[in-house]
């Protein structure tokens, strides 16, 4: 029986994330030795509207489609109009976060808020933990911040096909690769797909400390579809290097929308988490304080 998202309401939502139980699965894909971050790849300046724009980048937290390259305004399209019209800002999602280091399979709600902004809740036992990120800083509600849910949050929020689009428009360095790539090693005469479209952004990834650090991601937009399904980058953790690749596959319609049903990141090609989504509901971006960190921090 095919899946399909229902649109729920708060209440729903947050009854569902309570007794949810689901099944997750992970996804591999293997990548070609040529997409490793090189030191000779020149980046593309802004263009002449985005450095125009850059005082005011998002017109009032929406992408201006005047800004934005002409090859992916075609991907602009494909996501859905949300990203440039009032009305659906604001995403919630309600499913399972397996943590397969942990073996942890947790119900959880996420309400995403373009641009950049997230709220975790993760059902554990009797008690329900809340994360924030709300476009510079980082907080847990009640307690201390860990390391690995900052992580959590950060590549949740900014390892997606709205940070990119949003980051593109306010400048960040772009670079495109090229069109039609295939991820085997070219050997296979009869490939029959996907083929990616790639780009290069250069993120900024913003600290509580109000710093930023760069990060080179890159962006594979399905060369069909035009949806933004794959990203990879490499980062540090405990002074080693470690390639991270996050999929988006599972695609649904909802409200006009396209929203993937599952997340899949993947450390060293060995996946470390899945977010299997089982309901999504879009609405108008609210000032109701639920990205607002209480201790004024």
């Amino acid at each position: 029986m095919p899946f399909s998202f229902c649109r729920l309401s708060t209440r729903q939502l947050l009854a569902l994330c309570v007794v949810l139980l689901g099944t997750v699965t992970a996804l591999g894909l293997s990548s070609r030795r040529w997409l490793t971050n090189t030191k000779e790849m020149k980046a593309v300046a802004p263009s002449a509207v985005q450095a125009k724009n850059k005082a005011n980048p998002l017109g009032n937290g929406y992408l201006q489609r005047k800004g934005m390259w002409p090859q992916l305004r075609p991907t602009l399209d494909a996501h859905g109009d949300r990203f440039e019209k009032p009305g659906k800002e604001r995403v919630t999602i309600v499913g399972i976060i397996n943590d397969l280091a942990s073996d942890d399979k947790t119900p959880s709600r996420l309400i995403f808020e373009f641009p950049d902004k997230l709220r975790l809740e993760k059902q554990k036992k009797d008690k329900v933990h809340i994360t924030i990120f709300d476009g510079k800083t980082k907080f847990k509600l009640g307690d201390v911040l860990k390391k690995e849910e900052e992580d959590e949050l950060e590549s949740l929020a900014l390892d997606s096909a709205d940070h990119f689009l949003a980051g593109h428009m306010q400048g960040f360095t772009t670079r495109f690769f090229g069109a039609r790539f295939r991820l085997d090693d070219g050997t296979v005469r009869d490939y029959k797909g996907p083929f990616y479209d790639i780009y290069q952004l250069t993120d900024q990834i913003p600290h509580n400390n109000n710093e930023k650090r760069e990060q080179y991601k890159r962006y594979f937009i399905n060369s069909d579809s035009q949806l933004i399904e794959r990203i990879t980058y490499q980062t540090k953790s405990n002074g080693k290097d470690v390639d991270v690749t996050v999929q988006y596959s599972g695609w649904q319609i909802v409200e006009g929308q396209q929203l993937p049903t599952t997340i899949t990141r993947l450390e060293n090609g060995k996946t470390t988490m899945i977010l299997s989504i089982s309901a999504a509901s879009l609405s108008r971006r609210a000032d109701d304080g639920i990205f607002t960190n209480p201790q004024g921090k």
